[in-house]
């Protein structure tokens, strides 16, 4: 089967001189337990090799739709292991949260069972649901662990190793965008969005309460707007095409906020940048 077809695909790293140490720490740290049960070692070569999870419909099948990606900041091993995105046990709501914005796939999630993360991942493969965007699924950081702070620690951000992480991640999304002419990225972490965006700290700063104010306030449009606080061109102008905007949703942690509305945050936050997109 075409690798495209697959959501859980294979990935290489080499690590040089720190192989025995970034082994170690995945072996014998608790933190990368699940980690270790998807990724082997090659001391031979320094290599890692492990799984990771991406969602590439095909646009060309989908000719109409507008292609948005859904950018995270890195996969968790459990829902790697499991074969679709956020299908750890805390994350599965993503998908209720989603499906109230767009798609529409008329499917009652309350009833997830053993079945469901293949069926929805299929179905979000081939985009079998009805929606005027086709959604596609990209984590920044391929490498699988329980949150982004985790894999900082493991490979230790500021190292000639983690510089090297990132330059090969941005570039990959680069290519990604280009070859499937995606100019609309959707991005549910606040690091990333400012990673990729001149938005400052004090732009990101207590952003779910932005979101959550400006909702209560029937203002959120204005937030994702041309000129508005959650909507940025890219900070690296070599690499991403001025075409391309970055969305700046709500994390997925808060993807449960308002229980007592009609539609939670998270879900009218996607309206909106739904809307701003079209």
């Amino acid at each position: 089967m075409n690798a495209r077809n697959n959501i859980i695909v294979p990935k290489n790293m080499y690590l040089r001189e720190r192989f025995l140490e970034i082994r170690e720490q995945i072996e014998t740290n608790a933190k990368y337990q699940d980690l270790s049960l998807i990724c082997e070692f090659y001391p031979s070569e320094n290599r890692l090799s492990y799984k990771t999870e991406r969602i590439y419909p095909s646009a060309s099948n989908y000719k109409g739709s507008i292609p948005v990606l859904f950018l995270f900041s890195n996969p968790h091993p459990v829902s790697v292991k499991t074969g679709l995105f956020l299908s750890e046990s805390h994350s599965r709501k993503f998908w209720v949260r989603l499906f109230e914005s767009e798609p529409n796939i008329g499917l009652d999630l309350k009833k997830w069972n053993n079945s469901t993360p293949k069926m929805l991942g299929d179905m979000m493969l081939q985009g079998k649901y009805e929606s005027r965007f086709i959604i596609y699924f990209h984590c920044l950081y391929p490498i699988p662990t329980n949150q982004l702070a985790d894999l900082y620690g493991l490979f230790g951000k500021g190292t000639d190793l983690w510089r090297q992480i990132e330059k090969d991640s941005l570039k990959e999304l680069s290519l990604l965008l280009e070859n499937e002419s995606i100019n609309h990225v959707v991005v549910f972490t606040s690091a990333i969005y400012q990673l990729l965006t001149d938005a400052s700290v004090e732009n990101v700063k207590g952003w779910r309460n932005t979101v959550k104010i400006a909702i209560n306030n029937h203002e959120a449009g204005q937030l994702w707007s041309q000129n508005g606080q959650g909507r940025a061109k890219a900070k690296d102008k070599e690499l991403f095409s001025e075409n391309i905007d970055f969305y700046h949703a709500l994390d997925t942690h808060a993807k449960n906020w308002g229980k007592e509305m009609d539609k939670r945050y998270f879900a009218s936050a996607l309206d909106k940048i739904f809307e701003n997109i079209l």
